[in-house]
């Protein structure tokens, strides 16, 4: 199971991609295990730190983000940041296979540097692309606003 998503600008968190095979196979997981996921992902948002979790063998100081009697068996979450360091989403997997390790986390939080960079360039290319149909038609009504004024 895997989502990336972002926080919008009104501070909601938006699922950008997802894949839930394992919830196919196993079922949609029991709240207790959504409830678990939401404790992660606030912390890793909150805090802007990766975190890996698996199972209940997970350190003490983690108490409140373990994932003990859940479907959920281990998890990791990698914040976005943009260039300025701002928290802008995360990356979050859960259920491998054994425990996520050192260099998981490590090869998923390069990865998050170029989804950051591709989200944003996908970003202002949109914004320009707007800009550039708002002049079109202002530029487009120009020779009826001249007709009109004669």
């Amino acid at each position: 199971m895997s989502f990336i998503g972002e926080v919008k600008d009104d501070y909601c968190f938006n699922t950008i991609a997802a894949n839930d095979t394992n919830w196919k196979d196993n079922g949609i997981p029991d709240p207790e295990s959504i409830k678990k996921i939401r404790e992660i992902r606030g912390w890793v948002l909150k805090n802007g730190q990766s975190r890996v979790v698996n199972g209940p063998a997970t350190p003490p100081e983690t108490a409140a983000v373990t994932l003990h009697d859940t479907s959920i068996n281990s998890f990791m979450g990698v914040p976005l940041k943009g260039a300025s360091g701002l928290v802008r989403g995360m990356i979050a997997l859960a259920n491998k296979d054994g425990d996520f390790n050192a260099a998981d986390q490590e090869e998923v939080e390069h990865l998050s540097f170029a989804f950051v960079e591709a989200l944003e360039r996908w970003r202002s290319e949109a914004a320009l692309r707007e800009s550039e149909e708002k002049y079109r038609l202002l530029v487009n009504q120009i020779p009826s606003l001249l007709q009109n004024s004669i």
